[in-house]
């Protein structure tokens, strides 16, 4: 089945995106006001990403240790098998945005809002994570009423985590995201002021061993109760490459850090490897929980 995909992804697969500012996105929903923060600066609305690269390990975690964290943040997972839900890590390089460049990593997990959200946006994206995600196959994330919970994210632009604090009440906080890439594949590693919270590396693959397609999302995202809780809507567009992870590819999480064992404890187990270039995006005003 993943030869078939591949294939396609050869012989089919001609869209382009429309890399930074150009991309017709910002056309469509242009800034039309500014957002004043609490120093006085002002940040454009609404919030737009014009360029950068990006990478996401996928996986599965336990239902029983989400659910609770969820429950208190009044949510539920997404039940994406018997005892399973969906969790992303992304590490993230935004080069130009409305507030300038910075780094990123971000923390989420698959939710159910158990009323109509937008599922379009996840149809052809999770159809193509069920190749390489065979797990994936649940009534749940058949009949959609999905979005993200915005578990935790760290950034090192002070700039990036106000405007993050301030605006959706995203859980920013400031760390090292370092992020190389050279000819045999991209490492990684997160640290903040208390240590080393993860370290991967991904070997570089021939290009059939990778599935491209164009990513477009439109999805609704709900941040944590600590700061305030808000749910909003972001749109993005990039051009996404994914590949089962192999046994040559690494990531350990350290278990002597807060969020490194929070990772071990709901036993993240990432199993897709997901790559973006030229990622546009547009994050809305949010509305309060």
């Amino acid at each position: 089945m993943k030869f078939g995909f591949i294939v396609l992804a050869i012989l089919f697969n001609c869209w382009i995106a429309f890399a930074g500012r150009e991309n017709p996105l910002f056309l469509e929903y242009p800034i039309t006001h500014e957002f004043t923060l609490k120093s006085g600066e002002k940040v454009p609305m609404p919030f737009q990403i014009y360029d950068g690269e990006a990478a996401m390990f996928m996986g599965t975690a336990s239902l029983s240790a989400l659910k609770p964290i969820l429950a208190a943040n009044n949510l539920l997972p997404a039940r994406v098998s018997a005892e399973k839900g969906l969790v992303g890590l992304y590490i993230i390089h935004y080069t130009d945005t409305v507030i300038g460049s910075y780094y990123e990593t971000f923390l989420s997990v698959l939710v159910n809002y158990q009323q109509p959200t937008r599922n379009d946006i996840f149809k052809n994206y999770l159809d193509i994570v069920k190749v390489f995600m065979p797990e994936l196959n649940s009534d749940e994330v058949e009949k959609g009423n999905l979005g993200f919970f915005a578990w935790k994210l760290w950034v090192d632009s002070d700039l990036a985590m106000r405007t993050g604090h301030e605006i959706w009440g995203y859980n920013k906080t400031m760390a090292i995201v370092d992020m190389k890439t050279n000819s045999m594949g991209t490492t990684f590693s997160l640290t903040d002021e208390a240590g080393s919270i993860f370290s991967a590396s991904v070997k570089s693959v021939l290009i059939p061993l990778m599935y491209s397609f164009p990513m477009k999302m439109d999805f609704l995202s709900t941040t944590p109760v600590e700061i305030k809780q808000t749910t909003g809507r972001a749109i993005i567009r990039a051009d996404a490459s994914i590949r089962s992870l192999f046994e040559s590819d690494v990531i350990n999480f350290n278990p002597g850090h807060k969020w490194g064992k929070a990772l071990l404890d709901i036993q993240f187990e990432p199993s897709v490897w997901i790559q973006t270039q030229n990622p546009s995006s547009v994050i809305f005003d949010p509305l309060l929980n």
